[in-house]
């Protein structure tokens, strides 16, 4: 038989000591070894810890050589077990957990979310609607019981009117109590009422606008809502106190109204 080069012995190794060779293959290893001195210091170095390396004061570049060689070839050795545990069953079953948890996200995001401890609108009533001087809506909401969490939005437009203008958007708001598990960091208050300012328009970047034509409790798309105001609805006009209280606290000079982007405000919290 040709003699064996030591290569190709270093990687039935890996095979020998996982007793997972051919009987041919273990006797080959075992025949190499028995006259290899180095394979066979390299068979030993993989039955211990790994040595710890140190260099000599009076030690040689050989020895030092050789040393680093073993390390590396450890290395690979490993390297290669690694490799070799890590199977199909592995991928896939990380694939699908992965899988599992993006579903588990969006349905968070998309439905949970919004019915987690939500105050269903059987619990909510208007007990204020006004239009103030600017045209925009004051509502102020009543709950059966107290809650933390006012949800509002910008004024919303069907599907591909975004950036145009468009007169039949609407606005949403719901409210929540407290939520666990919630990593929202937006300031919390508590209370069983809640006044808030509904723009009627939304200015766009082209200088065109996006009127609000109606105002949900709710998400328009879900059976637990109820609609607060729609357009041509006839209601009475801001008292002064409110726009006494509005002007002081909310408006701002007209170039640096943020809010005319047509986003809701939440003006004053009822703590009962």
């Amino acid at each position: 038989m040709s003699k064996i080069s030591c290569n190709v012995i270093r990687d039935l190794m890996v095979l020998y000591e996982d007793h997972v060779c051919s009987e041919e293959s273990r006797q080959m290893v075992e025949e190499h070894i028995a006259e290899c001195e180095e394979c066979y210091k390299l068979y030993q170095m993989t039955e211990e810890k790994l040595p710890d390396i140190s260099l000599k004061k009076n030690g040689r570049e050989n020895d030092v050589k050789r040393s680093i060689n073993e390390l590396q070839e450890v290395a690979r050795r490993a390297c290669k077990k690694l490799e070799r545990r890590i199977t199909y069953r592995h991928i896939l079953a990380v694939s699908i957990l992965l899988v599992v948890m993006v579903i588990v996200s969006c349905v968070w995001t998309e439905w949970l979310r919004y019915q987690v401890n939500v105050v269903p609108a059987e619990d909510v009533q208007v007990t204020e609607l006004y239009e103030l001087k600017s045209g925009d809506i004051y509502c102020t909401f009543a709950c059966k019981n107290a809650f933390s969490y006012v949800n509002t939005g910008g004024i919303k437009v069907p599907e591909g009117k975004r950036y145009e203008a468009c007169g039949d958007g609407w606005q949403e708001i719901y409210f929540q109590y407290d939520r666990l598990f919630d990593g929202s960091a937006h300031e919390q208050f508590s209370g069983n009422e809640v006044s808030v300012i509904f723009p009627k328009n939304k200015m766009l970047e082209n200088a065109e606008e996006q009127n609000c034509a109606a105002i949900y409790y709710g998400r328009k798309d879900k059976e637990d809502k109820f609609l607060v105001w729609k357009e041509g609805q006839e209601i009475k006009p801001a008292p002064e106190k409110v726009e006494y209280y509005v002007q002081k606290n909310i408006f701002m000079p007209e170039e640096d109204n943020w809010y005319r982007y047509g986003e809701a405000i939440v003006v004053q919290w009822g703590l009962h």
